[in-house]
Parts: C-alpha cells; structure tokens; sequence
C-alpha cells in the first residue's frame, strides 16, 4: 500500500558536494514545489527506500508514494517545477532516446561523484573509492 506525502521529496545524498549543489539549483527552478532533503535526515526513510538505494542514486518520492530513481527522479523532480519550461525539460529528459542518454550520464557521474566533487572544489564525497 502506497503512502500518501503532502509534498514531493527529492532524497539527495548529503555527504555529496555535487548533490547538495543540483539540490539548490532544484530549489531555485522547482519554485518551493519540491522538498529537497539529505537522505541522512530522513527518519524513517519512506516505503520502499533503503539506504543502500540511496548510497547509489537519488530517489524522488511522488506525493502518491512512487518512487523514481536516479535521471527518472531527476526527471520527475523538474515536472514539479511551476515553469513550462522546466517541466518539459522533464519530460524531454524521459523520452527515447535521450532517456537512455540521460540514464548513462546520471550513472557516470553519480559513479565518479567524489572525483567531480573534489575537482570542482565542492564538499568531497564520503564514497568509498575502488581499490586500485
């Protein structure tokens, strides 16, 4: 059974400089519309979280409780903005083939997050990096 939310959540990783910097820009063109929170603060995470989900991508929580992960949750979370603009920006990002094109950048940042992070100067990442 699916929990109803008064407001959509975007679940972020807090530990992630790169994270913490799309979460304000996803604010500022989200207009209030969307709550935005570290996932580490989130107590209980909502059905169907887990925090080993999380460690990987982010999460958005629909107010009818579905969750979307990853460029799908980036994509869900800009369709909350007040903007037509950004909404179909959303909805662009969910269309083949730039699905599959979002999907892949998502995943290779999201991989290589620390690295970004520390290379832009922004909060490092707490991810543990691969055995050389």
């Amino acid at each position: 059974m699916k929990q109803n939310f008064d407001e959509s959540l975007m679940l972020i990783d807090g530990d992630c400089g790169i994270c913490q910097e799309a979460g304000k820009i996803l604010a500022r063109i989200t207009h209030g519309r969307l709550r935005i929170e570290p996932w580490q603060s989130v107590t209980p995470l909502p059905p169907g979280v887990t925090a080993a989900q999380l460690n990987d991508e982010v999460a958005f929580v629909a107010k009818d409780g579905h969750v979307s992960w990853g460029a799908r949750a980036v994509s869900e979370a800009l369709g909350t903005s007040a903007s037509c603009v950004v909404v179909l920006a959303g909805k662009a990002l969910r269309a083949f083939p730039i699905s599959v094109a979002a999907d892949v950048t998502y995943r290779a940042i999201a991989r290589n997050r620390h690295r970004i992070s520390s290379a832009l100067g922004l909060v490092a990442c707490t991810v543990p990096r691969e055995i050389q």
